[in-house]
């Protein structure tokens, strides 16, 4: 299962692979980046194989993650339906929750910082995660 973690801050990247590795994800199939760019770049690469969870952060600097999710939902539509992206971040706003929640693309909103059980869940499977916490929400995909 191929895994991506986008956001701005290295620390916040390094804790979220760790509880990943914890909980028995691959070092090999979990890749890390600091920018939408970095990001947009990989999944556009030939070599990459698509991932199965998008773990983004939508306050990531220069091009944000709604930007990203905009790019997304223009790749090809076979590629995309077995892509699950949750928001991860740090913020208690109500309104970024709710336009969220509204992104076809968005299949959860998650809590930074991930704990155990969460992580569990998402990696036994990513459509349950939705209903991890009270945070998250089903998932909106039509």
């Amino acid at each position: 299962m191929q895994l991506f973690i986008i956001d701005s801050d290295p620390s916040c990247n390094f804790f979220t692979e760790q509880m990943l590795l914890l909980e028995g994800a691959s070092l090999n199939h979990i890749h890390t980046f600091l920018s939408v760019k970095e990001a947009l770049d990989a999944l556009l690469s030939v070599s990459c194989q698509f991932p199965h969870i998008i773990l983004l952060d939508l306050g990531i600097q220069v091009t944000d993650g709604w930007e990203f999710l905009e790019v997304l939902a223009q790749l090809d539509p076979e590629k995309i339906s077995e892509c699950h992206v949750f928001v991860l971040t740090s913020s208690v706003s109500t309104a970024e929750k709710e336009r969220a929640k509204a992104c076809p693309m968005v299949s959860g909103f998650l809590h930074k910082p991930l704990q155990g059980n969460v992580v569990r869940r998402l990696l036994r499977d990513p459509l349950e995660s939705a209903g991890v916490n009270s945070s998250a929400f089903p998932c909106c995909r039509p």
